[in-house]
């Protein structure tokens, strides 16, 4: 039995070594330090800037956004978003099966293990990224 733990343990080891070497350097370290961010999320302690910048490169903090303007970023389905002050997200327009809707998003200040929409610079919209929805 020992034999055969020891066995499992050598080749976990020698998978993870692989990947390793496989992941270039910048992005086994981004992944660590999202990793991080998970984990001080989850009990509540504060995220510095340096180690956002680490994890998702130079991108504006919450206390920089100013309500009602529209940023471009990134995430997975969007590329201009407007940020909502009063929700504390982002909103933009999702293609989804053919449907226009308005979704929302976190800043990864507010990770939670989804999806972020990472602003890098203010910008003015086109018509395709106006974030039209009801106000309730």
């Amino acid at each position: 039995m020992f034999e055969l733990k020891y066995r499992w343990f050598k080749f976990k080891r020698k998978l993870y070594n692989f990947i390793n070497k496989l992941l270039p350097f910048e992005l086994n370290k981004k992944l660590r330090c999202q990793e991080r961010i998970y984990k001080r999320v989850r009990k509540g302690k504060p995220i510095s800037k340096r180690l956002l910048h680490a994890a998702w490169g130079e991108i504006l903090q919450k206390k920089d956004l100013v309500d009602g303007k529209y940023y471009a970023g990134r995430c997975r389905n969007a590329e201009c978003a407007q940020w909502s002050a009063k929700e504390n997200c982002f909103w933009y327009m999702r293609l989804k099966f053919s449907e226009i809707f308005p979704e929302s998003i976190r800043h990864p200040e507010d990770d939670d293990g989804f999806d972020l929409f990472r602003p890098i610079k203010e910008v003015i919209p086109n018509e395709r990224w106006v974030v039209k929805r009801s106000e309730e």
